[in-house]
């Protein structure tokens, strides 16, 4: 297509897909999220049809060249909001932490730095549960959110009362609160909690790996668990060029001078030399 010799940052696949304009708070602008989805979402991508790519070999000893658009990658994220706008002729709007079927449905404040739980309240169940554990007197008698239709009305009320309780609860008493009652909710984790936390220990989520650059580090293990054939993370990501000669000599036969011209060229290398826009 018309965008095929553009280079492809994920930093910029969530705003050419749509993906951005969907992203924030109502009445405010597109926001880009915190991390590069259309990165991963293409190598997940990628790593699937090559699997059928090499079945079909593996079947008719055939090879095939394969297409794998970064863009479209992302834009097949994007499938609920499409087909809203074909059947409603309306976009959808941005919601933030909120929900387009029930409220409450946000992250709210509770004691710290930066430290925050989200809840959510999907059905009139739980939404008494909510308000029982809130403990304000004719909360949940209160007109304003009698029925799902007026607490999303009446959401910036709503989160209000919400946010002036939580402000004075701990994260993780105040998530085992509601969880025991039924009422969805869990703690925001950062970085450090992550790496704490018991449930991702207990499976071992982090695995720590031994970078030629920054030393033993914990990394996201893979995934998964496999009985038969339980996988492991090996070794680190290899360095920019690690493994030119072995691909570019073993593999594709080329001399060493060959290969040192190439280098020269800057065509590889082992140092990063910026980006070029094309």
């Amino acid at each position: 297509g018309p965008w095929k010799s553009y280079l492809g940052y994920g930093i910029g696949q969530e705003q050419l897909s749509g993906m951005a304009h969907m992203t924030g708070y109502r009445g405010e602008g597109p926001m880009k999220s915190g991390i590069n989805h259309g990165d991963p979402i293409t190598g997940s991508h990628a790593a699937g049809v090559l699997l059928a790519a090499l079945r079909y070999r593996r079947k008719t000893g055939k090879g095939m060249f394969i297409d794998v658009s970064q863009q479209e990658s992302s834009v097949a994220l994007m499938g609920p909001e499409v087909l809203a706008y074909q059947m409603t002729g309306q976009e959808p709007e941005r919601q933030g932490n909120r929900s387009g079927w029930y409220a409450p449905a946000n992250s709210y404040p509770c004691v710290g730095d930066d430290r925050w739980v989200t809840i959510a309240a999907t059905n009139e169940e739980q939404w008494q549960s909510l308000t029982e554990i809130m403990g304000i007197p004719g909360l949940s008698d209160d007109a304003r959110f009698a029925t799902v239709e007026q607490r999303r009305a009446n959401h910036d009320e709503l989160d209000k009362i919400i946010s002036k309780w939580t402000i004075s609860q701990e994260v993780y008493s105040v998530t085992q609160k509601l969880q025991k009652v039924g009422v969805p909710s869990g703690p925001v984790l950062r970085g450090p909690d992550l790496l704490k936390d018991p449930h991702y220990q207990d499976r071992g989520t982090f695995v720590t790996v031994d970078h030629p650059l920054v030393g033993p580090k914990q990394y996201p293990g893979i995934p998964w668990r496999m009985s038969a054939t339980p996988g492991q993370v090996r070794w680190p990501s290899p360095t920019l060029g690690q493994h030119n000669s072995e691909v570019y000599s073993e593999l594709l036969g080329l001399t060493g001078i060959e290969i040192e011209k190439l280098d020269e060229a800057g065509i590889i290398g082992t140092k990063p030399t910026g980006s070029r826009i094309i």
